[in-house]
């Protein structure tokens, strides 16, 4: 895999040995990115949690932490992720995809999400063209859902890339039918203000929508009721009230005889 070209020197990591990756701006509007060789990604955790160390916990906010293209081990992202629920760290837009992200690290991605403040949700999560299966992805999803329900105000709902991993997009579209999520043509679409949803995905993975809506409209009339004209006189009715069907609860006013049941 070929590796990025250095950053600004006075930006970069070269004196800890990571010429190409960077950590700069905290601790209100943070950049850090891991682009050097991923044995070194012991190195950049380490220098990480030193820098982290040095602020009060809860105060750190990074606008873009960028930790894709380089292959982690599963370890590695557990400590990352780590790092960021113990120092209480917020990351605008978390930048992990084709990293080798697995269903553990969606977890501990997960419990950094479940022990933040709801007003620290990232606004962008890229996870794409990683090892995440249903399971990782119903857990990043659950625990935005809960922060999201902790919310007083209107925001956007969280961007998340999740393409190229064992999600199909029927998944998607399942959380999208139901009123979950929404499809947003990019990032910056005006569709993606929608205050009732904690999620917003791309537009591409609506190619499945109608299928989805068919089958739970199929769903939704396999559970349904009979129509009324369907329905037969319950025996004990009869029994009780011989000669007239027995009126509901929810009838108003006096029977009329000369008028026929209206049905609707």
């Amino acid at each position: 895999m070929a590796l990025a070209s250095p950053p600004d020197p006075s930006r970069s990591l070269a004196a800890a040995g990571m010429p190409r990756s960077t950590l700069y701006g905290l601790p209100t509007r943070g950049e850090a990115s891991f682009k050097d060789e991923a044995w070194k990604a012991g190195q950049f955790l380490e220098k990480l949690r030193a820098v982290l160390s040095s602020y009060p916990p809860g105060s750190v906010v990074f606008s873009q932490v960028d930790v894709s293209k380089v292959i982690w081990s599963a370890s590695g992202l557990d400590v990352l992720f780590g790092i960021f629920r113990d120092r209480g760290v917020r990351v605008d837009r978390l930048r992990a995809f084709d990293c080798g992200l697995d269903d553990d690290a969606a977890r501990s991605i997960a419990a950094w999400l479940h022990g933040m403040s709801a007003t620290h949700l990232p606004s962008e999560m890229h996870l794409s063209h990683n090892r995440l299966t249903v399971a990782g992805f119903r857990a990043v999803v659950e625990a935005i859902e809960i922060k999201w329900a902790q919310l007083m105000g209107k925001r956007l709902p969280v961007w998340l890339r999740v393409e190229g991993n064992a999600v199909d997009d029927f998944n998607i579209c399942a959380l999208v039918a139901s009123g979950r999520a929404v499809l947003a043509a990019s990032c910056k679409a005006p569709e993606r203000w929608n205050g009732g949803a904690a999620l917003s995905f791309p537009a591409f993975h609506g190619k499945n929508m109608s299928q989805m809506d068919l089958e739970m409209h199929r769903q939704q009339r396999t559970q349904a009721p009979p129509p009324l004209h369907e329905q037969k006189l319950r025996p004990e009715a009869s029994a009780t009230y011989p000669g007239r069907s027995r009126r509901s609860k929810w009838d108003v006013g006096p029977a009329d005889r000369s008028r026929s049941p209206r049905r609707e």
